[in-house]
């Protein structure tokens, strides 16, 4: 904490925290920090020292994405989601609307009024954070499967196990797979948390094997899901 501040200092007028550093000055991230970024209207050279890893962009934040935090300023916590998103995934978006620290619409906010790296990326969690990422995931997951020549499964198919029938995202019903999708945890209510958690124990008990995969997988390495699901494929039929 005493680094960051001394950081923001060092920077003189102008300066603001940003990313990370920011997240972790207000306490919304207890991840050890690699360097600390800040912004300023100068072009100002780090100090060639490892001990100080600083990263200076030359630039003016605008104030209305700031905000003074703990007698230092920084971005605000939705400013410095929407940088961390591309590089940081889905699971930080996830956990900051979990914990009411910001909402999808405020980090989509940023989104449309900042340009910068990663910003194609940051959109689709962005789109799928504030839709359907469940549903294009099954689509993407689907397609995957046809694509690599899989058969013998059920897309939204009711089994019939010992506590009742149960719905399966893909159901390989002759060898017992189960492949379940995972989306946004905010997306879900504590009921229906507790409703999945009983419903793949029911697929257990019952002999299947369940895979889960999160949507962000299924979007960015899906060849990776199918070698997944033929892998397993080919031990369920062989023993």
């Amino acid at each position: 904490m005493r680094f960051i501040r001394a950081v923001w200092l060092w920077a003189g007028s102008g300066a603001v925290i940003e990313g990370s550093a920011a997240l972790f000055w207000q306490r919304r991230s207890d991840r050890p920090l690699t360097d600390v970024t800040v912004s300023c209207g100068r072009n100002l050279r780090p100090p060639r020292n490892p001990n100080w890893p600083i990263r200076v962009r030359r630039r003016v934040v605008n104030e209305f994405w700031t905000v003074r935090w703990n007698r230092i300023v920084t971005v605000r916590t939705e400013y410095a989601i929407a940088q961390l998103l591309p590089t940081a995934g889905p699971a930080l978006l996830d956990d900051a609307v979990r914990r009411r620290w910001v909402t999808v619409d405020q980090v989509a906010e940023v989104h449309r009024a900042v340009s910068s790296r990663g910003s194609v990326v940051r959109g689709t969690i962005l789109a799928a954070a504030g839709s359907g990422a469940i549903s294009e995931a099954e689509r993407i997951l689907h397609r995957s499967l046809r694509a690599a020549g899989i058969r013998g499964w059920r897309a939204n198919a009711a089994v019939n196990l010992g506590s009742g029938r149960r719905i399966g995202d893909v159901v390989f019903e002759e060898i017992r797979l189960l492949v379940e999708i995972d989306g946004f945890a905010f997306h879900t209510d504590h009921e229906r948390f507790e409703d999945d958690r009983r419903r793949q124990n029911e697929f257990t008990l019952a002999g299947w094997t369940v895979l889960r995969f999160t949507w962000w997988t299924l979007n960015q390495e899906p060849d990776r899901v199918v070698r997944d699901i033929q892998s397993t494929l080919s031990r369920l039929r062989d023993r």
